[in-house]
């Protein structure tokens, strides 16, 4: 090949791997754009059809992942840069082995496999991302594009937000196919047919799956509601521990309260770690359960909880967790948070770090020292003769499936996610957050809560709407401070997720190893 067709060959495939990347960070927030997300793993296939070895196709989808992670999660620059690029390179590997597989099953000879077991094996792959693996982090899956377009969305009420990426994937393999191999008269039969089985099982999953699993009116015997409040402080990050403003938090908090009790709500929630200190062994707790006495609501408060151990066993656990205080003022439950960020709350292989030293670069990050809880802890609230249950998710809880689908299997009746998301500073995070929130209501068939320190403070129904937030007169919903109640029904559904559909990417990877062998069984030998 001449020098001046390897380079050119070279700034395309530069070209379309920017063009994927870009694809997908304008089908997330901020920019919101959900329908580019069906088209945007197209330029990459190309490129990896061209491609000569699984290596260069791995490279290929590795920085499609890097950069579309570096796009969209901007936000954690305002942590750290290190870990900003960090946690862009641990998403990316996953997106490499996409195109590694990738490149098995777009031969020649194996392409017909290839528009079932590409979305199966990108399902895999989210799922080890998110749920299994020691480095979870499952920010921005898929299939969290289509939180505005309820209508694909509500499919994750039947195979959860995986179900979703797999049509997604599906429709890119597809819409690949048919431009690949238009310019061959010889194909473009096989092109129309291709094209019409992805037209109708976009079509059957907007005109069946996008129904409500439950229908208004349904079970109408059974509703109950609850009326809940949420406040939202908006207190920066530079102030949140800072001793000298402590009174101030605290009094914020408490106004906005006021504010809201003369409504009597049924419950009223404040954000993670709204109370600056650790509730438990603070003095000036003894202020806010007053307050609560004298408003008689119960009230769910985030706030670290430190254990009490005689002096000589110290140092004692610590951990990120959620009070709930009943109307008399006692805290009556404790949920203390399970899955703790990595090199946020906690170093994880402290011995493998310790053995360089390197943990106290770690700590010199901000980087806290929290143990996780181990209890799935469901909180009853008394109403009339009877009690409502619910669970707190605490930060990015919310974008773990299992841990939702595991609380209301426990019986929790709604979901409330309490979070500080001022860490992040005006960017995508808060909006991104929301949308983990909006499909965990859609899986499980529950409400879900939220109430952030900055927003993004909202009521999600089981049907994925988000029917009130909190906001100003401008419409702003972040960085501003307010209180919010509404009425939440409570419906007695069961989601086919609950029940068997958390079990689809397990039937992915099955789906995914058979196709393998198969293909490679039917592939012409040489």
């Amino acid at each position: 090949m001449a020098p001046e067709q390897s380079s050119s060959k070279t700034r395309l495939q530069e070209l379309l791997i920017f063009l994927s990347a870009f694809l997908l960070a304008l089908a997330f927030p901020k920019f919101n754009l959900g329908w580019t997300a069906w088209f945007a793993l197209v330029p990459g296939l190309f490129s990896i059809f061209r491609s000569h070895t699984k290596l260069q196709s791995f490279t290929i989808f590795f920085l499609i992942g890097f950069f579309f992670d570096l796009i969209s999660l901007e936000w954690l620059r305002h942590v750290t840069y290190l870990g900003w690029i960090f946690v862009c390179v641990i998403p990316a590997i996953y997106f490499g082995l996409f195109g590694f597989c990738a490149h098995y099953f777009l031969r020649e000879h194996r392409i017909r496999f290839s528009f079932l077991a590409l979305p199966s094996l990108w399902v895999v792959l989210e799922w080890f991302r998110t749920e299994i693996s020691v480095w979870a982090f499952g920010w921005n899956l898929l299939g969290y594009s289509q939180s505005e377009f309820l209508s694909v969305a509500r499919l994750a009420s039947w195979l959860g937000v995986y179900g979703v990426s797999f049509l997604i994937v599906f429709v890119n393999v597809t819409l690949w196919f048919c431009v690949e191999f238009w310019k061959d008269p010889k194909k473009r039969l096989k092109v129309l047919r291709k094209l019409l089985y992805a037209t109708l099982l976009v079509w059957i999953v907007v005109s069946h799956f996008s129904r409500p699993m439950d229908p208004e009116g349904a079970n109408a015997n059974n509703l109950s509601s609850v009326y809940v409040a949420v406040v939202q402080g908006n207190i920066p990050q530079s102030e949140k521990w800072n001793p000298e403003v402590k009174s101030n938090i605290i009094q914020t908090y408490q106004k906005l309260s006021e504010l809201i009790v003369p409504n009597k709500p049924d419950l009223l929630i404040w954000p993670e770690a709204a109370w600056p200190g650790i509730l438990n062994l603070d003095p000036e707790r003894e202020e806010i359960l007053k307050f609560v006495r004298s408003a008689h609501i119960p009230f769910l408060i985030g706030s670290p909880y430190e254990e009490t151990l005689p002096e000589f066993e110290k140092p004692a656990r610590i951990f990120n967790s959620a009070y709930f205080i009943n109307s008399q003022g006692e805290v009556v439950n404790r949920y203390d948070k399970i899955h703790l960020v990595p090199f946020g709350e906690f170093v994880p292989f402290t011995s493998f770090f310790n053995l360089f030293g390197l943990e106290k670069y770690a700590y010199s990050l901000g980087v806290g020292d929290f143990s996780p809880g181990r209890e799935y802890t469901v909180f009853e609230l008394p109403k009339l003769e009877t009690s409502i249950r619910f669970s707190t998710l605490i930060c990015f809880e919310d974008t773990f499936l299992e841990l939702s689908r595991r609380f209301v299997n426990h019986g929790a009746q709604f979901l409330t996610v309490i979070t500080n998301d001022a860490w992040f500073g005006k960017s995508a995070a808060p909006y991104q957050h929301l949308q983990a929130s909006i499909f965990r209501a859609l899986e499980n068939g529950v409400p879900v809560i939220r109430a952030a320190n900055t927003g993004v403070s909202a009521f999600v129904l089981p049907t994925g709407e988000v029917i009130d937030r909190i906001q100003d007169q401008q419409g702003h919903d972040t960085w501003i401070a307010g209180g919010l109640a509404r009425v939440v029904l409570l419906k007695d559904q069961q989601t086919i997720y609950r029940h068997s559909g958390f079990l689809f990417p397990l039937f992915c990877a099955l789906f995914g190893l058979a196709s393998f062998f198969l293909a490679y069984a039917l592939s012409p030998r040489k």
